[in-house]
């Protein structure tokens, strides 16, 4: 990898912060002793400055690797990526979920990191509920080996997935897909038994 990687991404981002670090550096550098009021408008625009720097670098990377915060996980979708200890990777649906049963694979594709998975609901009161969780093993070993769970009562939930690798330095390439999946209630009242 070289810096060249970065170079569309980063131009884009200069010129939307261009304009307003020249005038949040000519406001401090030429009034000391400002009124506080003043000082709250400048950090105010500075942290929207901030939240629409990161916004734009978003839009930009996608749902790649270059992404900064949680990735989107969309039904059907197959996410795919490493991260390295000691960073870590959410994902999370983009809205609240109409169905009520999905299954969750994960799929170790390389690395020598043990990681581990914890999934929650988040619903409208705030407070998550933690679904599963689960561990891969450290080395290469367990390359191919994929984690499967099914998650029910999630109907109006958002999920989030979060893959924390363990092992300073260490990666964990990682498959992770969501799909909807018919309730066992309703499985077994047609007489399908899984």
């Amino acid at each position: 990898m070289s810096c060249d990687s970065f170079s569309g991404i980063a131009t884009e981002i200069w010129n939307e912060w261009g304009e307003v670090l020249k005038g949040i550096a000519a406001g401090v550098g030429a009034t000391q002793g400002l009124p506080p009021d003043q000082i709250y408008a400048m950090a105010t625009e500075y942290e929207a400055a901030v939240k629409k720097t990161i916004s734009r670098w978003n839009d930009i990377a996608g749902n790649s690797w270059a992404k900064l915060g949680p990735r989107k996980l969309q039904l059907g979708d197959a996410e795919e990526g490493t991260v390295v200890h000691p960073g870590e990777r959410t994902f999370l649906t983009p809205g609240p979920l109409a169905t009520d049963c999905v299954e969750l694979a994960i799929k170790s594709r390389d690395g020598k990191a043990e990681c581990e998975v914890m999934v929650c609901a988040h619903g409208k009161s705030g407070r998550p509920r933690k679904l599963w969780t689960a561990k891969f093993a450290s080395g290469s070993g367990n390359d191919g080996d994929t984690k499967k769970q099914r998650l029910q009562g999630i109907r109006g939930m958002v999920l989030s997935v979060n893959l924390k690798p363990r092992g300073l330095l260490k990666s964990f390439a990682y498959q992770v897909k969501l799909t909807k999946a018919a309730s066992r209630e309703l499985a077994e009242t047609r007489g399908d038994r899984s």
